[in-house]
């Protein structure tokens, strides 16, 4: 009786430790608060995924900032129009990176996402966006990515561009619809 008791013990044990621990949603949720109270597709994936999603996975992948460590004006901005255009096209996940603290710091695994990416002539990066991130200098937030098997078929940086060629935020209604069917299309070459 009392190994049952332990054996008991040590399964109620595991469960709750099991069940602490928080789905990658949840994660999501605990940068970006305002998306619990609403159905999203987000889930936050660390570096070393996203980077293995480039490589060889499929799916639509976000670089962004935590709006706990550090406010992106243009991420609050797009992750809720990238929000509505994935469950209009029924697309269960987006993948979500706060990218700020590999960015700040220059880590090993930021360098290598950011050689990846400003590789011209990489085949499996379009050459428009090697150049941008040249161009940039760094990864500028958001940053969308569709990719499938490995292959970038389409991205977009921040939100929209002036005529100053300034990224710019506080988007009037027709300009949020320009981003939203922006999204959708690129969205929608997953599914074809």
């Amino acid at each position: 009786m009392k190994k049952i008791v332990i054996l008991l013990l040590l399964v109620l044990g595991l469960s709750a430790c099991k069940s602490d621990a928080l789905t990658k949603k949840e994660l999501f949720e605990n940068d970006y608060v305002s998306f619990k109270e609403i159905e999203h597709v987000f889930e936050k994936e660390d570096i070393n995924k996203a980077i293995e999603k480039l490589v060889t996975g499929s799916g639509i992948l976000v670089f962004a900032f935590n709006p706990n460590i550090r406010d992106c004006p243009y991420c609050d901005e797009a992750l809720p129009i990238m929000n509505e255009v994935a469950i209009a096209l029924e697309i269960d996940t987006i993948s979500y990176v706060d990218i700020y603290n590999d960015r700040t710091n220059n880590s090993y695994q930021y360098q290598l996402l950011y050689n990846y990416l400003s590789n011209v002539g990489n085949p499996n990066v379009i050459d428009d966006i090697s150049l941008e991130l040249i161009e940039n200098t760094k990864i500028i937030v958001p940053d969308v990515y569709v990719i499938k098997d490995g292959k970038i078929l389409a991205h977009h940086i921040a939100l929209l561009k002036n005529e100053e060629n300034q990224y710019i935020r506080n988007l009037s209604v027709s300009q949020r619809e320009e981003v939203y069917n922006i999204y959708y299309d690129m969205f929608s070459l997953l599914l074809e």
